[in-house]
């Protein structure tokens, strides 16, 4: 659609005191760089400018994918990641409580198992900006993605120091929301709210 095409050529061309970078947002991304987000209806983000404090690595099946942390203006902290070439996904890390007061547990525990067939509902839908009302459907499971607290573009050679994850993947009939779950060799388990959003509602530059 051309009037997407001016809106990119509009953000991107726009003079500022830094150099914005405008060719798949995120690939060249890297620690202190700064990443503006336009009005949107989740207000932990609208009109948000948020500093990338650290770097990570997922690898598996010889591919990488890149994972922000980000920081806003209130100190509260964020994860963003490339979704395809159009979208971007940023995620939120919810606690234990959280997970049981939305969902219903023996539901939930249902993910863990091979089948894909698995469904997930809110059942108290607190976080209404970053978690669908609706449906989840699980639509990937990865065993022992190797997950590395470093920016392996930087390295010459693939580090040997990371910890093995086994990650779900849950999509809502949208599209545009997910929920992204950890669980790590120890047993420790991580869970993410996430949206996806299109590239054009950020902006990224770097000093």
């Amino acid at each position: 659609m051309k009037i997407i095409d001016f809106l990119k050529k509009k953000i991107f061309n726009k003079k500022s005191i830094y150099n914005v970078k405008n060719i798949n947002p995120l690939d060249s991304c890297k620690i202190n760089d700064i990443i503006h987000f336009s009005f949107m209806e989740n207000e932990d983000l609208s009109n948000e400018t948020c500093n990338i404090v650290s770097v990570s690595t997922y690898y598996v099946d010889k591919d990488y994918s890149l994972s922000f942390e980000i920081e806003n203006s209130k100190g509260k902290m964020f994860y963003i990641s490339s979704y395809d070439k159009n979208n971007v996904h940023v995620s939120m890390l919810i606690n234990h409580g959280d997970v049981t007061n939305i969902f219903d547990q023996e539901q939930f525990a249902q993910i863990f198992s091979d089948n894909l067939n698995i469904k997930l509902t809110a059942k108290n839908n607190i976080m209404p900006q970053w978690i669908d009302s609706k449906e989840y459907n699980k639509v990937e499971h990865f065993n022992k993605v190797k997950l590395y607290e470093s920016d392996l573009r930087e390295k010459k050679e693939i580090s040997d120091k990371y910890n093995y994850v086994d990650y779900y993947y849950l999509l809502n009939n949208n599209e545009n929301m997910s929920i992204d779950i950890e669980v790590f060799n120890n047993g420790n388990t991580e869970v993410y709210v996430s949206i996806i959003i299109p590239n054009i509602m950020l902006k990224i530059y770097n000093k």
